[in-house]
C-alpha cells in the first residue's frame, strides 16, 4: 500500500533533462528569469495519463493540467521547485529535485504508480537509483526501510530466500535448534531486528497470510523468482497497512506484476550436488494496453549437500525395533549404561545420554533431498487509466526429505564388550543421532494463495478494495498409515555386543545384514492446516497543492488453525478443529508537508482481536483407566487494541535526509499458546509410564508432580519504541549511499512457557511411583515482565549500473529480558538478565549480537559481473558457532549477447564448517541461571556450493 509514487525518468538522478526539441502544447517564450518546464506522464506501464494535476511549489507557484496525450508545460522562474502530481487512481507523486535554470528548457517524464496494495514502500519518497543491483536506495521517508530486488537474488544464482535476507542490516532468516542449516530444507522464518518469528509481521502483496497455528510465517519452500523484491519497514514505520505482530516491523514479499511491453528470462541451472532448477518468467501488456499479464514457473529440485537420495550412515540403533539375524534368530544388542552413569560435566544443564553406547549400527537413511515448484499467474484487466482488476495466484508446492535435515551427529565412546572384533574402530568417536528410526520422514507443504483486487478513482481520490485467500497445508509423514502398523523390515549392521555378551561384528553369523522391524506403533504423521481469508478496502484523499494525503483503510480476515496427528483425538491436538482467530484492523493516516523540507506520517490503527481455541481436558489417571481418555473443551479469548506511529522525514539538503519515527505494535497469543491443553497432576518421570510427564530441572524422578494448563489466560504482548536515524548521498557520486539507524523498542507481556512450584498435591500411584502427597510444578505459558530490542544499523552502498560497486553494511543488536526476578524463571534456566535470548530462552531462535555484510563488484555494459561477498554472523548466532564470516562469489559473462549469459556462482567458498550434520553438545555453551550452562548443538553451515546457470532475457 504506497502513499507517493512519482518516478521521474528522464535526465538521471535529478529526474529532469535539457529538452533536446519542445514537444506538447504550444508555449509563449519564457521571458529570460523564466524558463519553459515541459514533459509527458505516463504510467508506470508507459500508458500517458490525461487530467493529472501537477503544482509546481518554489519561488513561483504554478499549476499544470495534462492533455489527453499526457502532455503539459509551464513557465516557472528561477530556482529549485517541488512537483506534486496527482490522480484519481494513481499514488500521490512528489520530487523536490527540479532545478531550474533561466533560458534553459526542460523536460521532464513522470511516471506514476497505480494505487495498490501490493507495495508498502513510499516510492515517491525513496530516490532509488538506475541500477541492475539496486542495492542502493536514497531514503527520504520516516521509517526506515529496506528493499531486496529481484536482480539480488539473480546475482547470486540463488533460488531460495535465506541469504539475502541475513545480507540485509536488520532482518535474519532464522533457523529453529532442531534443524540442519546445509539442509536444503531447513525450516526458516524471518525475524525484524530481533524481534521473534511470532512479533515480525509477513504479508505477501501487502496482505497477511496463514500464520495463526504457530505464529511464524516459513519462508523455505519459496522461491525468489516470483517475486519483484521483498520490501523492509523496520521498526515503528507508519506505513505498515497493519500493525499486528509487527513488534521489530514488517516484511513484504512483492510478486512480479505485468510490464507495458514483453519482457522476461528463461534460466536453467545445475548444482555440484546433483541437482538442477529452471526459471520461466514473462509479463506484457495485450489487447492495447487493456490486459496485463504476468507469468512464472520455478522448479528447483537437489539432493542436498550427500549428492544422493539414499545416503546411509553409522548411528546409534533404534531402540524401538526388534532385531533378527537372518535365520530369524533374536538378537538383543546391549543397553548404554543408564544417565546417572554417563560420563558429563557437573554443570551441563543438558546431559549426553549417550556419552558410552556398546552398540553402533549401519544402515539408517539421512538424505537431504528438496523439490519444489512455485507457480505466478496474474492478470490486471484496465477499464481505463484509473480503473483496473487485479486478479493473481501464487502456489508453492514442495517436498523435503526429513531425515537429513533432522539428524544431528552424536559424540561418543564406542565402547562394546569383550568378544566384539568388527571392523569399527572402539573409542571416541560421533555418530548419526537416528530420529526417524531406520527408514525415511518426509515433508510435504502447498501453500496456495488467491487474490484479487479493484482500483479506481472518484475524482483525484484513489480506492481500493481486495479479497484474499492464503492456506498452508503441511504433512510430515513416514510413509504409515494406521497408528498399530509395523514398520517395513530394514537391513543393517550392527557393530558391538549382545546383552549375552556376543558379539556383533556388522553382518550376522551367516554373513548377512541384520533384520530390524519396529513392530507397533511405527507410524507417524503430523500435519498442519492454517487457512485465511479476508478482505482489504482503502480510500486516499489529496489534500492541498503539496501532496498531502489522508488515508482510510480497513482490513478484516478469518483464519481456520488446526495442527494435529490424525493417529490421536481432536482433545490431544497442538491445536483442535474449529480453533479459529479474527482479525480487524481500521487504519486512519495522514501523510503532511511542512514547508519544503519537514514531511510527518501520523497513522492510528484500532485492532480487533477474537480467537476461539480448542483445548484438552485430561482426567486423572487410575489403576482402572491408566490412560484416560481427554476430553475436548473451547475457550475465547477477545480483545481491542489502540496503536499509534508517528514519523517525520527533514530534507535537511538535496543529498541528506533525516528520519524519526515512534509508536507501538501488538502482538496476539496464536493459537498453540492459546490451545495448550489442561492436564491433570501426575508423578513425573516413572519408568515404563508414556502419560508421566518430564520433570523439571533439578527434579529427581518420581520426586514430584506435574500439571499443566491451558493459555486462555496468556496476554498479548505489546511494544513501544522508536527509531531515529537518516540517508546521505555523496553529492560527487549519487550511486553511493550512507546510511545509519538507532532504534529501541520495549517489549511487554512477552510469551514465555514456564514451569513455577505451586506448593503440594495428592496424586494416585503411577507405576513403580507410590500414591502420595508430593511437590506440585505446574506447566504453564504466561508472559514476561519485560524485554528490550534495541541496535545499530550502519551501512555504505555504491552500485553503478556499471562499473566498480560495493556494499559493506550490518547491525549491532540486542534482544534480551529484563527484570528477571532472583534465580531466573521456573523451568526457563536460559532467561537470564541483560543476555541476548538463545534458543533455549523464551523461544527457539536465537539473536546474534551482530551481523554484517561486505560485497565488491564489478558490471559492464555487456551484462557481465564479478561479484565478491562475505556474511559475517556474530557471536549468539543461529549455528552456534563463535562469530564467523562465509564467503560466496559470482562471475557472469555473455555468451551471444548481453542477453544470454553464463553464470557460476558459489557459497561458503571456503568450505568452512562443512560437515553433512550437526554435532550435538559441540556447539557454544549458553549460559543458565544458578552457574550451570547449556551445551548447543553445533549446526554446521554445510559445504561448498558451485551453481551453473545459462540465462536469456528479453524486452529489458
Amino acid at each position: 500500500m504506497t502513499a507517493f509514487g512519482l518516478f521521474a525518468v528522464l535526465g538521471g538522478p535529478m529526474c529532469v533533462a535539457p529538452a533536446l526539441a519542445q514537444s506538447g502544447p504550444v508555449a509563449q517564450a519564457a521571458p529570460a528569469a523564466f524558463a519553459l518546464v515541459s514533459g509527458v506522464v505516463t504510467s508506470t506501464s508507459g500508458t500517458p495519463l490525461s487530467g493529472v494535476t501537477i503544482t509546481f511549489n518554489g519561488p513561483q507557484n504554478a499549476t499544470a493540467t495534462t492533455d489527453g496525450n499526457g502532455r503539459f508545460s509551464v513557465n516557472l522562474a528561477t530556482g529549485v521547485y517541488s512537483a506534486v502530481a496527482t490522480k484519481g487512481g494513481y499514488q500521490t507523486g512528489t520530487t523536490d529535485e527540479i532545478a531550474v535554470t533561466a533560458g534553459t528548457p526542460l523536460n521532464v517524464t513522470i511516471r506514476l504508480q497505480p494505487s495498490s496494495f501490493e507495495s508498502l514502500q513510499q516510492i515517491g519518497r525513496v530516490s532509488s537509483r538506475a541500477s541492475t543491483a539496486a542495492r542502493t536506495s536514497f531514503n527520504v521517508t520516516p521509517a526506515s526501510q529496506d528493499v531486496i530486488t529481484a536482480q539480488v537474488f539473480q546475482d547470486n544464482a540463488s533460488t531460495q530466500l535465506r541469504d539475502e535476507l541475513n545480507q540485509t542490516p536488520g532482518i535474519i532468516s532464522a533457523l529453529p535448534p532442531a534443524v540442519n542449516p546445509a539442509s536444503p530444507g531447513a525450516i526458516t522464518f524471518p525475524n525484524i531486528r530481533g524481534a521473534l518469528s511470532f512479533e515480525t509481521a509477513a504479508l505477501i502483496d501487502g496482505h497477511p497470510l496463514a500464520v495463526s497455528d504457530f505464529g511464524d510465517f516459513v519462508t523455505t519452500f519459496l522461491n525468489p523468482a516470483v517475486f519483484s523484491g521483498v520490501e523492509v519497514i523496520k521498526g515503528p514505520g507508519a506505513a505498515a497497512p497493519e500493525i499486528q505482530r509487527a513488534i521489530g516491523g514488517t516484511v513484504n514479499f512483492r510478486t512480479l506484476s505485468p510490464t507495458a511491453r514483453p519482457a522476461g528470462d528463461i534460466t536453467f541451472g545445475v548444482d555440484s550436488f546433483g541437482g538442477s532448477y529452471s526459471t520461466l518468467r514473462y509479463t506484457n501488456t495485450l489487447l492495447n494496453g487493456k490486459l496485463g499479464i504476468a507469468l512464472v514457473y520455478a522448479v528447483d529440485g537437489t539432493p542436498g549437500p550427500p549428492g544422493t537420495t539414499s545416503y546411509q550412515v553409522f548411528s546409534l540403533p533404534d531402540a524401538f525395533s526388534v532385531y533378527h539375524d537372518s535365520h530369524g534368530n533374536l538378537v538383543t544388542p546391549a543397553k548404554p549404561p543408564p544417565p546417572s552413569q554417563q560420563p558429563n560435566p557437573p554443570t551441563q544443564n543438558n546431559k549426553n545420554n549417550n556419552a558410552v553406547v556398546p552398540v553402533l549400527a549401519f544402515g539408517a537413511l539421512a538424505p537431504d533431498t528438496f523439490t519444489t515448484h512455485n507457480e505466478l499467474v496474474k492478470l490486471r484487466y484496465n477499464l481505463s487509466s484509473a480503473t483496473s482488476i487485479t486478479a493473481s495466484y501464487l502456489g508453492e508446492q514442495g517436498w523435503s526429505d526429513q531425515n537429513g535435515n533432522n539428524g544431528d551427529y552424536v559424540p561418543t565412546n564406542f565402547s562394546p564388550g569383550a568378544a566384539y572384533s568388527g571392523s569399527y574402530p572402539t573409542g571416541p568417536t560421533v555418530v548419526y543421532k537416528n530420529p526417524f528410526g531406520y527408514g525415511d520422514e518426509w515433508e510435504l507443504d502447498n501453500e496456495p494463495i488467491f487474490q484479487g483486487e479493484f482500483r479506481t478513482s472518484f475524482h483525484n481520490d484513489s480506492i481500493l478494495a481486495r479479497y484474499y485467500h492464503a492456506g498452508i497445508v503441511r504433512d510430515q509423514n513416514n510413509g504409515g498409515r494406521f497408528a498399530t502398523q509395523m514398520s517395513p523390515v530394514w537391513n543393517v549392521k550392527l557393530y558391538g555386543t549382545q546383552t549375552n555378551g556376543a558379539p556383533l561384528n556388522g553382518l550376522d553369523p551367516f554373513g548377512q545384514p541384520y533384520r530390524a522391524q519396529e513392530t507397533s506403533g511405527w507410524a507417524f504423521q503430523s500435519n498442519e492446516e492454517d487457512k485465511i481469508y479476508g478482505y482489504s478496502f482503502e480510500y486516499d484523499h489529496p489534500v492541498g497543492p503539496k501532496g498531502d494525503l489522508i488515508t482510510f483503510a480497513a482490513d478484516t480476515n478469518h483464519t481456520d488453525g488446526h495442527s494435529y496427528n490424525p493417529f490421536g483425538s481432536e482433545a490431544t491436538a497442538t491445536v483442535p478443529k474449529g480453533s479459529t482467530q479474527d482479525v480487524t484492523t481500521y487504519l486512519l493516516r495522514g501523510q503532511v508537508g511542512f514547508g519544503e523540507r519537514l514531511n510527518a506520517t501520523l497513522a492510528y490503527y484500532l485492532t480487533d482481536f477474537r480467537a476461539h481455541f480448542g483445548f484438552g481436558n485430561f482426567p486423572i489417571a487410575t489403576a482402572k483407566t491408566p490412560s484416560p481418555t481427554p476430553t475436548l473443551a473451547f475457550g475465547d479469548q477477545n480483545f481491542y487494541h489502540s496503536d499509534a506511529r508517528i514519523g517525520l522525514a527533514y530534507r535537511a539538503s538535496r543529498d541528506l535526509s533525516l528520519r524519526f519515527a515512534i509508536g507501538s505494535a501488538v502482538a496476539p497469543p496464536y493459537l498453540a499458546v492459546l490451545s495448550t491443553p489442561n492436564k491433570p497432576a501426575l508423578i513425573c518421570g516413572v519408568p515404563g509410564q508414556a502419560i508421566s510427564p518430564t520433570c523439571p530441572s533439578g527434579v529427581g524422578p518420581g520426586t514430584a508432580a506435574v500439571a499443566s494448563t491451558t493459555g486462555a489466560n496468556v496476554l498479548p504482548e505489546v511494544s513501544f519504541g522508536f527509531d531515529v536515524g537518516g540517508d546521505m548521498r555523496l553529492r560527487n557520486d549519487p550511486s553511493t549511499v550512507l546510511t545509519l539507524d538507532l532504534y529501541r523498542e520495549n517489549l511487554f507481556n512477552q510469551f514465555v512457557k514456564t514451569t513455577f512450584a505451586n506448593g503440594t498435591i495428592a496424586v494416585p500411584a503411577l507405576g513403580s511411583a507410590p500414591a502420595g502427597t508430593y511437590p506440585l510444578y505446574v506447566n504453564q505459558f504466561g508472559n514476561l515482565s519485560r524485554a528490550r530490542y534495541e541496535g545499530i544499523e550502519l551501512g555504505i552502498n555504491r552500485a553503478p549500473p556499471v562499473g566498480f560497486g560495493y556494499v559493506a553494511q550490518g547491525a549491532v543488536l540486542r534482544g534480551y529480558a529484563l527484570g528477571v526476578p532472583p534465580g531466573g524463571y521456573p523451568g526457563k534456566p536460559g532467561i537470564v538478565n541483560d543476555v541476548n535470548f538463545t534458543d533455549q530462552s523464551v523461544s527457539n531462535q536465537a539473536i546474534p549480537y551482530a551481523q554484517g555484510y561486505g560485497e565488491i563488484s564489478y558490471r559492464t555494459a555487456s551484462n557481465a559481473l564479478v561479484l565478491f561477498g562475505a556474511t559475517y554472523y556474530g557471536p549468539n548466532n543461529d549455528w552456534d558457532l563463535p562469530a564467523v564470516w562465509f564467503f560466496s562469489g559470482s562471475l557472469r559473462f555473455p555468451i551471444h549477447d548481453k542477453y544470454t549469459t553464463f553464470q557460476m556462482s558459489v557459497d561458503n567458498l571456503f568450505n568452512r564448517d562443512s560437515d553433512l550434520f550437526p554435532t550435538n553438545f559441540a556447539g557454544i555453551q549458553i549460559p543458565f541461571q544458578g552457574g550451570q550452562y547449556y551445551a548447543t548443538t553445533l549446526k554446521n553451515y554445510g559445504p561448498r556450493q558451485f551453481k551453473f546457470q545459462i540465462s536469456h532475457s528479453f524486452g529489458r
